[in-house]
């Protein structure tokens, strides 16, 4: 399981639902609150939200738990946390790791091309650029 920090309209931009619970807010982001991907929960035998889980060093309320996404697999292992916390508690840097962009499946070429320049515009060839489609046609 790993500790990721997204961004708070990280669901809209991957269509990822909640099985139960709430997502993380302008509130919640700065207290030690996350939200579990579904594999993530399983493993730690979390059921709803309001149980507590121990992520580095600290105990975390689950404020709720994601559905499994095909757009973005690897949420389901992973627990989500607000940026504050992740940079106070959880050792971040400040850097993303992982930015998901969005488009509309006729300009995904044109965004592919200007992608890793925008991501790292000194250094485009260490970005991969990677295009997934869901099974209702949704790119990402």
């Amino acid at each position: 399981m790993a500790p990721t920090w997204p961004s708070i309209a990280l669901l809209d931009v991957l269509h990822a639902s909640l099985r139960t619970g709430r997502w993380l807010d302008t509130a919640s982001e700065r207290l030690p609150v996350t939200v579990l991907g579904d594999q993530s929960a399983q493993r730690l035998g979390v059921n709803a939200a309001g149980e507590r889980v121990w992520l580095g060093g600290q105990w975390y309320v689950v404020a709720g738990i994601l559905k499994p996404n095909e757009l973005a697999p690897e949420l389901d292992t992973s627990a989500l946390v607000g940026w504050p916390q992740a940079t106070k508690h959880l050792g971040a840097d400040g850097t993303a790791a992982t930015v998901y962009l969005r488009a509309y499946p006729e300009r995904v070429p044109a965004v592919q091309a200007v992608a890793a320049a925008t991501a790292n515009p000194s250094a485009p060839s260490t970005v991969e650029v990677v295009a997934r489609l869901d099974s209702s046609g949704v790119q990402c």
